[in-house]
């Protein structure tokens, strides 16, 4: 049984088309991963990330005074929100720092993430924890 010259070539057509179609659809995860920084761009972004924590360790200390001050508490959701959020940031700054070369972008990726979730719940303390 032959096979006609056209149904090959719409065969390796298909085949192709479909090659290009996984290529294109490919997770990110599979991508090969970006270039890391020179060691001096991540040492600096590093120091960044340490005052950072620092700042937020002082407002944190300073908004538990303030509250003291005024005779009241935060309420427990909020108090609850900025502790949890303020240990993942912690663990995620020291995780920046200890970091290979080939593991920072992951660590500032999951920093990032953990500072940002640290201001969401900051913003979310509310006025009466004021």
């Amino acid at each position: 049984m032959s096979t006609h010259p056209l149904s090959r070539r719409a065969l390796a057509l298909g085949l192709l088309a479909g090659g290009l179609a996984l290529a294109v659809t490919r997770p990110a995860a599979a991508l090969p991963p970006a270039p890391d920084l020179p060691p001096a761009e991540r040492d600096a972004y590093n120091r960044k990330a340490g005052e950072d924590v620092r700042t937020w360790q002082q407002k944190l200390h300073d908004f538990g005074e303030r509250t003291e001050a005024k005779g009241k508490e935060a309420s427990k959701a909020t108090r609850a929100g900025l502790d949890d959020a303020w240990q993942k940031t912690q663990i995620e700054s020291r995780r920046l720092r200890d970091a290979s070369a080939e593991g920072w972008q992951d660590a500032k990726r999951g920093y990032e993430r953990a500072s940002r979730s640290l201001a969401e719940a900051w913003e979310k303390r509310g006025a009466d924890d004021l």
